[in-house]
């Protein structure tokens, strides 16, 4: 009996725990997403044609206030646009040496060569996307990585596409399933690469957990 209450009150603990980081990562998220809105209505510009300046800098105080590993910006591009959203990511693709640098602290000449971020929309296996819209895609993400994982579309995948319409239709946050690698340590899934790959987040093959908040959307 001693036992079960004690089991009780550690599985209590652990959910209040659990529930209280949530709502600061979503509160985190909300930040971002008020400072991504007032800098485009301040630069007369509209989703998903911005791009935040010093992406990293913004972001990766309120990242690491929070504990969040990663957090990248998703624009909803509807099919009718998304030639000319291709364009733009065309026309920014500095933005990636722009950001790696500033994270680092380094001149972009001090980088080498970066992989370009895709001039197309992408699907899961890097091909460019012969999906119907809309599509959310994603860039502009901190921590930077050099690794070719940039502009593709994650709407499209079985794992996402349930919690992302849920924050579209719906307007509220939403978490999908929680992602474990430990199974397949070898796996050549582009995910497991990117986490392992970063600078800043010692990844340990931990479950991973996505959330995503309406709006622009951001992933954590």
């Amino acid at each position: 009996m001693i036992l079960s209450q004690t089991f009780v009150t550690w599985a209590t603990n652990l959910c209040a725990g659990l529930r209280r980081g949530e709502h600061q990562s979503f509160a985190v998220l909300g930040n971002i997403a008020v400072d991504m809105t007032a800098y485009a209505k301040n630069q007369n510009q509209s989703f998903p044609f911005v791009t935040l300046p010093d992406f990293g800098l913004r972001v990766g105080a309120l990242a690491r206030i929070a504990g969040l590993m990663k957090v990248a910006t998703f624009p909803l591009v509807q099919e009718s646009e998304r030639e000319a959203y291709e364009a733009y990511t065309v026309a920014n693709q500095g933005w990636k040496a722009e950001s790696c640098a500033g994270e680092r602290g380094i001149a972009t000449e001090e980088l080498g060569p970066l992989p370009p971020i895709s001039p197309v929309i992408l699907n899961m296996t890097r091909q460019p996307s012969v999906d119907e819209g809309p599509y959310f895609p994603f860039w502009q993400l901190y921590p930077c990585n050099p690794l070719p994982t940039q502009n593709t579309d994650l709407y499209h995948l079985p794992h996402y596409f349930g919690p992302m319409s849920h924050a579209l239709y719906n307007h509220e946050p939403a978490m999908p399933p929680s992602i474990g690698y430990w199974d397949n340590p070898n796996s050549t899934d582009w995910r497991l690469k990117y986490f392992r790959n970063m600078d800043t987040v010692d990844y340990q093959d931990d479950p991973l957990v996505a959330a995503f908040y309406p709006g622009k959307f951001v992933w954590c």
